[in-house]
């Protein structure tokens, strides 16, 4: 009787851990394509393009940091396609006289890459 009631047990229980299995790995393999699905359901904006030379990163981050000076901008696209953006992504800056970090509502600010302009900002993705 013992025995027929864990083998019932081992039996539902792999079968709900096959399942929930199938569905984490599912979910988890679409984390792969993050970038091709943003840029899919939320493009950034078109640039069209000048005869001017574009500026440089640094300089990009420069006016990004200008542009909003309560972020922080870490990480950046360096690798763009031509009509394309210069992304910089933004973080809440930390430290020197802010106790609080303020919530950005952005994580993502694009510039035009010829004259340092925002031509628009990702939508933060946080659900808190």
């Amino acid at each position: 009787m013992l025995r027929r009631l864990c083998l019932l047990f081992h039996r539902y229980a792999g079968l709900f851990m096959a399942v929930w299995l199938v569905l984490i790995g599912l979910t988890g393999s679409i984390i792969v394509f993050n970038p091709e699905l943003q840029a899919w359901l939320d493009p950034p904006p078109a640039i069209a393009e000048r005869p001017l030379p574009e500026l440089d990163p640094a300089t990009l981050t420069q006016r990004a940091q200008e542009l909003v000076p309560q972020a922080a901008f870490n990480s950046l696209v360096l690798q763009r396609k031509r009509g394309e953006p210069f992304i910089a992504f933004a973080e809440p800056r930390v430290g020197g006289s802010i106790e609080k970090p303020s919530e950005l509502g952005f994580s993502a600010l694009y510039l035009d890459p010829y004259t340092g302009d925002e031509v628009g900002r990702q939508a933060s993705q946080d659900s808190s």
